[in-house]
């Protein structure tokens, strides 16, 4: 590199001397400056380089001098003007850039403006990514209609709903106790305010959003009436919203669980299964065991860039519910909680809900009057009982593995 710039300024005797002693500036693209005794272990060959030398530019601002006997008269106005500059602070909040200027005719007073009161309670955000560009256009404006403009390479990867109003939050925090997905810091959920696609954690709770009206008890009790009138428009406007979703219709999945048998389509297993809900398992004999819901993975999978296009059925993929869930057992010390998956396979149509392989457990109380209910916790009791001190077991009949063969079973515990 030094030879190369040698060779370019060598009928230059004041730029041979800089580059002599170090007197000059690389600036590489993206990266910054480089310090003279540095650039020759730092520069790679596809670096785009720029070479300045401070003494020239210096030579050249001098030469632009003019010297001129003429006098140039300011002109200046018979008025009074109030400016206000602002500026932002850096990173480390050591120093402060310019950003702007205002000018005012009259005194200026300043006024804490609540960002809350221009901020839409309700904010639904796609992502758009497009290929690299040197210099990528900065789009900022306000859009008119429906149809928002994309590039013929551009891609929608991301659909989230951004709840902004502190009222609406306050009440999902009052009633979501087993999130859909595990805590993942500020990045989504309620701690951000921010929930992605398919919004799974407002769906599960959209009949306690819409009960939180009619309930005189509880949070509501402890607010304000004003406080409660907005809240309840700003819930209304979540409501509005996940009703309004062409590929989630929660009214229709409603309709079909108050059938007499309730049934549910594959698309809508998510739905019928919530974190934290009690569930009975159909075990290879048929009989049935309680378990808790964790989370429900699978389904159907659909582009996002596709939702509204002709092409999303053709697009989507038709994936096996996986259930896992998790009950108590007895390891030989304690009693400790334990996981167990649960898959649903693909079907068409619908089926009735307590013919699927695992249900929430309220359908089958509804049927038996919580009869199965009562012998389970009647069980468990004894379980625990026999768990908790030496206990002499014996069991005789139908085993629960495949062929059903009956078995004699003796236990010192």
């Amino acid at each position: 590199m030094e030879v190369f710039l040698k060779e370019w300024f060598k009928d230059d005797n004041s730029a041979l001397e800089d580059i002599k002693n170090g007197k000059f500036e690389l600036h590489v693209k993206y990266r910054g400056l480089i310090h003279p005794r540095l650039w020759e272990y730092s520069l790679q060959a596809d670096w785009s380089v720029h070479f300045l030398r401070p003494s020239a530019v210096t030579q050249t601002l001098e030469s632009s001098i003019v010297e001129t006997d003429q006098v140039v008269e300011t002109k200046y106005e018979s008025r009074l003007q109030y400016a206000v500059n602002y500026y932002q602070t850096d990173r480390w909040g050591d120093g402060k850039t310019f950003i702007g200027k205002t000018t005012y005719d009259e005194p200026v007073e300043f006024e804490t403006i609540n960002e809350n009161e221009k901020l839409p309670a309700i904010e639904e955000r796609k992502e758009v990514i497009s290929p690299y560009q040197d210099n990528p256009p900065i789009r900022e404006e306000t859009g008119k209609g429906t149809k928002a403009r994309l590039g013929q390479l551009d891609r929608v990867s991301k659909t989230s709903l951004m709840i902004n109003s502190p009222f609406v939050l306050n009440v999902l925090r009052y009633i979501i106790e087993f999130p859909a997905e595990a805590p993942t810091g500020d990045q989504g959920g309620l701690a951000s305010g921010i929930f992605y696609h398919p919004f799974k954690d407002l769906y599960h709770h959209i009949g306690q959003l819409r009960q939180y009206k009619n309930d005189p008890t509880g949070l509501r009790a402890k607010h304000s009436k004003l406080f409660n009138e907005t809240c309840d428009q700003h819930v209304d406007l979540l409501l509005q919203y996940l009703e309004s979703q062409p590929h989630i219709q929660i009214n229709r999945f409603e309709k079909k669980l108050e059938n007499t048998p309730a049934t549910v389509s594959f698309a809508d297993i998510w739905l019928l299964l919530k974190p934290g809900m009690d569930v009975y398992v159909r075990e290879v004999d048929g009989s049935l065991t309680a378990c808790v819901v964790n989370k429900v993975i699978g389904g159907i999978e659909r582009p996002e860039e596709s939702e509204e296009s002709e092409e999303s059925e053709e697009s989507k993929q038709d994936l096996n519910y996986i259930a896992i869930l998790w009950y108590l057992t007895y390891n030989g010390e304690m009693i400790v909680r334990k996981t167990r998956r649960v898959e649903v396979n693909v079907y068409d149509n619908s089926r009735e809900v307590t013919a699927l392989p695992l249900f929430p457990a309220r359908f089958q109380d509804d049927i038996d009057g919580g009869k199965l209910r009562e012998q389970l916790i009647a069980r468990g009791k004894k379980y625990f009982q026999y768990s908790k001190c030496p206990s002499f077991l014996e069991y005789t009949g139908k085993g629960l593995k495949r062929g059903s063969r009956t078995v004699s079973y003796q236990s010192n515990t």
